[in-house]
């Protein structure tokens, strides 16, 4: 995992010095992991309660099947929609969303670094609520954009990822009607906002710009011409390298706009939604987890040089987020479910084209040897966590754990 913090005075040295040199051996790279809307709806939550035992929630035990893709990036970005309550009073779920806090447990025992939080459910626990949830994730060492308590901690945030400087930024396109505290509460699209804070974010050192978006129309894949218009306009600049967009809570494809990246929409990653809700929610149970490559060109520069994903499906009832292909050489969850949702969502990314992606059946590439994977996974108490004679990838997640390859 790495170590990400917010930059203060190292900007200031890092503005001064200019730009890094490429190494002279080979050029800096790093890897980053993203995926769809995180929304705990109520009937998510009250399965929560169940893993918990009576005691709290408990919202790994939906996630955890993804957790070898998310803990192998050195930077993973999450969508969190909704507010959280530290003491799980005040709780709602649709049309307002107040989940409890334990979902940030979860976000950070994946292997979560920051989370988007810019969104249309932004403003749902008030401004009592924003705070709490930037509170519960700080508290876990979870990085944040998007909302902010203060002017300044509004500003883009710098990431150290792999010796490189990160920068990120996050926009919603509305906040449903409720009110904004502070105009630095919740940042709202605005296309001049934007590249006024990404070039702030280049001048203070940022190498790399990524824009996390709530945008677009809710259960549509195409991209809107609304979206098709901002994506041109904001990857005209020379201060944004990458768009992961989210909210139309169904896969969107993956395009390229001036020789970038555009993640227009990454579908659910976990919510209630489902088939049962009507025709126009038919694959709202499908997501994408995308694993960029970004590597450091000759002139300094840094550039995205892969671009791989995996379709996900939330498994209704238990509410796992299962990658699909993973799913099914496992024999976990419903086979034809997942076969039709993999095919709607490989339909829906490519919808722009397959130039430059790849879909991953499995752990992503670099994790494999001779096509033969294997996964190990610690507990949240001490383990004795042994690998196979092939390639593994072994987690711990808490106590004091004795990891052998």
């Amino acid at each position: 995992m790495p170590a990400l913090r917010r930059l203060g005075a190292v900007v200031l040295l890092l503005a001064l010095a200019g730009p890094a040199a490429a190494a002279e051996d080979s050029p800096r790279t790093f890897t980053i992991a993203a995926a769809g809307d995180i929304l705990i709806h109520r009937m998510v939550a009250q399965q929560a309660a169940v893993y918990a035992g009576g005691d709290g929630y408990d919202f790994y035990p939906m996630l955890a099947p993804t957790e070898p893709w998310i803990a192998e990036a050195d930077l993973a970005i999450c969508h969190l929609e909704g507010t959280l309550s530290a003491t799980n009073t005040g709780l709602s779920y649709y049309p307002l969303f107040v989940a409890p806090y334990q979902i940030a447990d979860a976000i950070a025992a994946v292997g979560y670094d920051a989370c988007s939080l810019a969104s249309n459910h932004a403003m749902d626990g008030g401004e009592s609520g924003l705070i709490q949830t930037i509170e519960q994730l700080e508290a876990r060492g979870i990085a944040h954009q998007g909302t902010a308590r203060s002017e300044e901690e509004r500003l883009p945030g710098l990431y150290r990822v792999k010796g490189v400087t990160v920068g990120h930024l996050d926009y919603t396109y509305s906040l449903n009607g409720l009110p904004r505290p502070h105009r630095y509460s919740v940042n709202v699209i605005d296309r001049e906002a934007i590249l006024a804070d990404a070039r702030w974010a280049r001048e203070h050192g940022a190498e790399f710009v990524i824009l996390s978006i709530h945008w677009g129309e809710e259960n549509h894949h195409p991209p809107t011409a609304q979206q098709a218009a901002l994506a041109a306009d904001l990857m005209a600049s020379p201060d944004i390298d990458l768009i992961l967009g989210s909210h139309a809570h169904v896969v969107q494809p993956i395009g390229w706009v001036n020789g970038k990246v555009v993640v227009y929409g990454m579908g659910n990653h976990l919510s209630n939604q489902n088939q049962i809700w009507g025709p126009s929610y038919w694959s709202t149970e499908d997501g994408l987890m995308v694993y960029l490559t970004v590597t450091e060109q000759p002139d300094g520069t840094f550039a995205t040089t892969r671009v791989q994903y995996t379709a996900t499906w939330v498994e209704m009832g238990s509410y796992r987020v299962l990658p699909i292909d993973w799913a099914l050489a496992a024999g976990e969850g419903d086979r034809h479910l997942m076969t039709a949702s993999r095919q709607r969502t490989l339909a829906n990314v490519t919808m722009l084209g397959t130039e430059g992606l790849e879909a991953t059946t499995a752990t992503w590439p670099p994790l494999l040897c001779r096509g033969r994977p294997a996964t190990i996974v610690g507990t949240a108490g001490p383990d004795v966590l042994v690998g196979t004679p092939g390639d593994d990838v072994i987690a711990g997640r808490g106590g004091n754990d004795l990891i052998l390859g």
